[in-house]
């Protein structure tokens, strides 16, 4: 065996150029394979955060047939006792506020946009959502303080609408029972996210006035908890479910990724990854598949004159096989370089996608600096790709090699 190791080894550097552009080739599939990778999957932790952050929390507790109409905002299923519930996620100690969430119509001068409003309790918002941070919002902004008629509106519907701070804006909904009201509201703060739906079509108002403003007698429309990142959160959404199921039998707890409906857009990433997955099979099959093949038909007589010599069959196939081995060895680890140093790049600097994407909702919550992110098992998967495929692929030519008679071997040109 180790006289074959050393032969293989040989052969693998008798032809240096051929040997390093293969290699070459491998590793740029799986480089490219390694970035698309991290950056899919900063574009999904990056946009999950920022839903997190001004949408929905990591869950909510809302009624069971809220969540069938959830794309309709419906304001007549309700969470009816939220103080028992928030009194409940204290003693088990998960941050948690409760919300109105309605959808209207604004109007300013002659211009007017649907839009998403959250009544947001001013005491507890921070415990769950982004809201507290200076730099979300533009300058002579202020906080909302309970009980004033004021709102904070996203940066991106203010310019489109001509609207300024101080403004007067109507805000056109229907209350709890269906009928028709209008909200007046003072602009008191202008708000810049990192959430694009937010920026465009989002606002927020005192959870008192959308109380009073919509007849839900202290009803909210939903309960949104926060957890730590490294928790699981299929086991924290079983968790709250647990502490309220038996009290409460009308609500249920659902997870962001429920509430949100990102299960086209994790389709559509490991879509993506799968066909990365296969250019990259397909450009190492080639790759190897070529090299051995040349090599193979290079050496013939080579080979005619091992199997006079007594070598075996199976032999002279190791040995066809430790190459391309090499081969692809080599190639996944200049893979792997190559693609950590891309990875690298956008994962510690990143880089401004505002200009690329504009406005334009693709489905990811992401605006600004986009950074990817690390996969190891990615990685990994990437650096035995060449390899796998190198001992599949090395079987082919060196079996019709093989096929041929020794005397034809000797005899060929």
């Amino acid at each position: 065996m180790k006289f074959l190791i050393l032969l293989a080894w040989k052969n693998l550097f008798r032809y240096k150029k051929r040997t390093f552009i293969t290699c070459i080739a491998i590793a740029v599939g799986i480089a490219i394979f390694i970035w698309v990778d991290g950056f899919m999957m900063g574009f999904e932790k990056d946009s999950d955060k920022n839903l997190m952050d001004y949408e929905t929390g990591s869950a909510q507790i809302i009624n069971k047939k809220y969540f069938e109409e959830k794309d309709y905002l419906p304001l007549n299923y309700t969470v009816k006792n939220p103080g028992a519930i928030l009194s409940i996620l204290k003693d088990n100690n998960i941050p948690a506020t409760k919300r109105i969430t309605f959808g209207g119509e604004i109007f300013f001068g002659e211009g007017s946009r649907q839009m998403k409003v959250f009544g947001i309790d001013l005491e507890t918002v921070n415990n769950v959502y982004r809201l507290d941070n200076d730099k979300l919002y533009v300058e002579n902004s202020r906080k909302l303080a309970a009980g004033r008629n004021e709102i904070i509106i996203g940066e991106w519907l203010t310019e489109d609408l001509g609207i300024k701070m101080g403004a007067t804006v109507e805000i056109r909904t229907r209350t709890k029972h269906g009928a028709y009201t209008t909200l007046t509201l003072t602009v008191a703060g202008i708000i810049n996210t990192e959430n694009p739906i937010v920026n465009k079509s989002c606002a927020f108002i005192p959870l008192d006035v959308a109380n009073s403003a919509l007849q839900m007698n202290g009803e909210v429309t939903d309960i949104s908890v926060r957890f730590d990142e490294w928790k699981d959160l299929d086991k924290e959404v079983e968790r709250v479910s647990g502490l309220i199921s038996a009290d409460y039998p009308d609500l249920v707890t659902k997870s962001y990724i429920d509430l949100f409906g990102g299960g086209g857009i994790m389709e559509s990433k490991r879509s993506v990854i799968n066909v990365m997955m296969f250019l990259v099979f397909v450009i190492a099959t080639v790759g190897i598949a070529n090299t051995m093949l040349i090599a193979v038909y290079e050496r013939i007589r080579e080979i005619g004159m091992m199997r006079a010599l007594g070598m075996k069959d199976s032999g002279i196939r190791i040995t066809f096989m430790f190459e391309s081995i090499g081969i692809g060895l080599f190639g996944s680890i200049f893979g792997v370089i190559l693609g950590s140093l891309l990875n690298a790049y956008t994962y510690f600097i990143g880089f401004d996608i505002t200009g690329l994407i504009g406005r334009m909702d693709f489905g990811y919550r992401m605006v600004n600096i986009f950074k990817s992110t690390w996969n190891p098992g990615t990685m990994v998967l990437a650096f035995i790709i060449g390899p796998l495929i190198a001992i599949l692929v090395s079987m082919i030519p060196s079996s019709k090699a093989l096929k041929m008679e020794v005397t034809d071997c000797l005899r060929y040109q």
